[in-house]
Formats: structure tokens, C-alpha cells, sequence
């Protein structure tokens, strides 16, 4: 029997992201195909549905809508940018997408016919008078971003119903993806270690591509790493924080702690070295999720106590001739930690570049390594540390 409590208990949210007054035709036709046709639930800016906190400003409302309720974003593009926000120096339409594209939704953007063919021109002489086409040339540079650096899907459009027909066709495709992704998901064994997984790692552990372990360790070490966003900037910003330990015996504590760095490098070697590559498994043959998952999540908790262990240093009670003794002990996880943060980004690029790379029949070969220990200038600076407690009588 399904689990009802996993049934969404509202239709799918569409954002319309748009200048107002130009194409307020459009928001309307639109926003009655949406709702009308589809059932699904529009969110547009002038409608009184539309949910608003009287103490922020338009911005600010709009951005929320879009980070709090937003499942997909519609971005329509006509010869206007908008009213530009002097704390943010964008229009709204622009906020409302970056916001969309931080949230990682689905984003359909449609431009203005013609527009597009005035970009070349605008890239040639970019400080010449578009008045006539357009409000500021800064809309040339938003389009730029979304259909070029950011590589979003663009279509150009005349009027409303081509961007009906358009979204037609890109959600009957998002509804097809949805249930095939729901079948594959309702096949799975390990379905506990499945529900430990986001975004990214839970759609490669679902779709399994070619080296799909690869990719779902360095993506779940990734996302786990990134669950301790702000130990990693307390340590990066060395500031101490909450009550110190009283430390009675200094020398002692201070090499019990050096010994605890060593024992988190060889723990993190041991899973490595161990459980991850039992979970890989050989060449040829497919991994396993379970450990895959479990060893991601281990290495982030290692990445986590490191974060903490370094801060512990940081904050303890020590007499002044231990201080910096103390600091340079604090200062051996950033090797460790280091290694941990850029493993998983680093091998995701590499695994995903041999990919584009490869041609059948072809062996290649993806060196990822993750190097473990305390780097050699924090050793050396430890020791003459150590020294110079030793000969003032520590």
C-alpha cells in the first residue's frame, strides 16, 4: 500500500516573472491556462492571491513567493527590465530568477521575437543608444546571463499562445520524467538510504548513469560537507567561540589533542581504504548505495568533528606559554578539512568531464585521490612550537 502522507496536498506552483504593465495581456492568458487547463496553482504579482507581508518590500515579497512556494519559474522577457532596486541594483524579473535558480527549480524562460537578434549588435557596441528598443541596455545583459552563462532552455515568442504551446509540451515531458523517476524509485531495496538523499545524489542513485558510484559519493560528500556551511566559516574566520575548558595540565591536553588529529586521518583513511571501496565495488559490477551513502555520511561527520575539534582548541583556557602551541595544534585539521571540503566538487568535474570525453571502445582512466595528513609546514611549525614550550620550562 502507498504512503498517502507522501502525496503533495497541493497542485504545482508556477511563478510568472515578468514585467508588469507591457505584458500584462500575456500574464493574463497565461495565468488562466495555468489554473483553468491545467489545474495547477499561478503565482503572479497583481493578482490578490497573491500571498504579501505588508512590512517587506515588493522585492522582498516577490522573492519569498518564489523561495517559499515557487515549483517552477516561467520567465518572460519582453523590451522592458523593469524598475531597478537600488539595494540590489536588478529589476525584480532578476531577483525572482536567481532566486529560482539558487532554489533549483525548473526555469522555462521566453524572450521577445527580435530581441535575441539585437544581441550581437548590443556585444559590438555595447555603450550605443538602444532607446528605441529597448528601456536599458541591462536587459540585454540579463538575457545574456540566462541564455548564455547560465545555459537556460530560451525560446523566442510573438504572443501568448506561443508560449502556451511551448509549456504545453515541456510539462507533458516534466510529467513523463516525474513518473518514470517515481517508478524507478518505487523498485529500490535499499529505500532508507534512498530517503537520506537530496537533489543531485538521490537522482543519481535512482537513474544510475555510467559511473554512477562515483558520481553519488563525491555528490553525497559534497552535500554533506555543505550541511556545516557555518562551523566551516567559524574555522576559515579562526574566531573562537562559547566557554573555553579550563585546561589543568596543558602539555598533557594539548598532545592528547595532537593525538586525536591523527586518529580523525586514519579513520577517514580507514573508510576510504575500507567500506567505500567494498560499496564501489569491481570493475564491471554494479555498487552498492547503502555503503555508498553510509561512507559519504561518515566522512561528513568525520568533517564535522574536525570543524569541531579545531574550534575546541581554539576557545580552551591554556596559560599564555601554551597559546601558541595550542594554535598551531588547532591549525593541523585544515588539512584534513581541506581535503574533505574540495574531494567531492573536484571529483564530480573530473568524473563528468572523462564522461563528455569519452568514445566507445575507449579506456580511460579518472585519477581520484584524496590525500590525507597534516601538512608539512603546519608539522614543521608545531615542532619548533613544542621546542620553545620545552626550553621555557613547559
Amino acid at each position: 500500500m502507498s504512503d498517502l502522507s507522501d502525496v503533495p496536498s497541493r497542485p504545482p506552483c508556477v511563478m510568472l516573472s515578468s514585467t508588469f504593465y507591457d505584458l500584462r495581456q500575456i500574464r493574463d492568458y497565461l495565468r488562466r491556462f495555468l489554473e483553468d487547463d491545467l489545474g495547477f496553482r499561478a503565482l503572479t504579482s497583481e493578482h490578490a492571491s497573491f500571498p504579501i507581508d505588508p512590512d517587506a518590500t515588493t522585492i522582498e515579497n516577490c522573492r519569498r513567493r518564489v523561495e517559499r512556494d515557487a515549483d517552477v519559474l516561467v520567465l518572460i522577457i519582453g523590451r522592458r527590465y523593469g524598475t531597478i532596486d537600488k539595494a540590489t541594483a536588478t529589476s525584480i524579473t532578476n531577483v525572482e530568477y536567481l532566486a529560482a535558480r539558487k532554489k533549483r527549480i525548473p526555469v522555462y524562460a521566453f524572450v521577445e521575437s527580435g530581441l535575441l537578434a539585437l544581441l550581437p549588435v548590443w556585444r559590438l557596441n555595447p555603450g550605443a543608444n538602444f532607446s528605441t528598443e529597448v528601456d536599458t541596455p541591462q536587459l540585454f545583459e540579463f538575457v545574456e546571463q540566462v541564455r548564455t552563462r547560465d545555459n537556460v532552455w530560451m525560446r523566442e515568442f510573438l504572443n501568448a499562445p506561443d508560449i502556451v504551446d511551448a509549456l504545453r509540451i515541456q510539462f507533458a515531458y516534466q510529467h513523463h520524467r516525474g513518473v518514470r523517476l517515481e517508478r524507478q524509485f518505487l523498485g529500490v531495496s535499499d529505500f532508507e538510504w534512498f530517503g537520506t538523499l537530496r537533489g543531485d545524489a538521490l537522482r543519481i542513485a535512482i537513474e544510475r548513469p555510467d559511473m554512477w558510484e562515483y558520481l553519488l559519493f563525491a555528490t553525497a560528500l559534497r552535500d554533506a560537507v555543505n550541511r556545516h556551511r557555518r562551523l566551516r566559516r567559524r574555522h576559515e574566520l579562526k574566531l573562537p567561540s562559547g566557554l573555553g575548558e579550563d585546561v589543568h595540565d596543558p602539555m598533557t591536553w594539548i598532545l592528547a589533542r595532537f593525538s586525536d588529529c591523527g586518529r580523525m586521518a586514519a579513520v577517514c583513511e580507514t573508510v576510504i581504504n575500507g567500506p567505500l571501496q567494498e560499496g564501489l565495488g569491481p570493475p564491471g559490477m554494479p555498487g552498492d548505495v547503502e555503503t555508498i551513502a553510509f561512507c559519504a555520511e561518515a566522512i561528513g561527520d568525520l568533517y564535522r568533528d574536525a570543524l569541531l575539534w579545531s574550534a575546541r582548541l581554539r576557545t580552551a583556557n591554556v596559560p599564555d606559554l601554551y597559546e601558541q602551541l595550542m594554535l598551531r595544534v588547532a591549525d593541523m585539521a585544515s588539512g584534513l578539512i581541506g581535503e574533505i571540503e574540495k574531494f567531492g566538487p573536484d571529483a564530480k568535474v573530473r568524473i563528468e568531464d572523462a564522461l563528455a570525453r569519452h568514445r566507445p571502445g575507449e579506456k580511460q582512466v579518472v585519477d581520484l585521490t584524496m590525500t590525507i595528513g597534516i601538512p608539512e609546514e603546519t608539522m614543521r611549525a608545531f615542532n619548533e612550537e613544542l621546542d620553545r614550550v620545552r626550553r621555557a620550562g613547559g
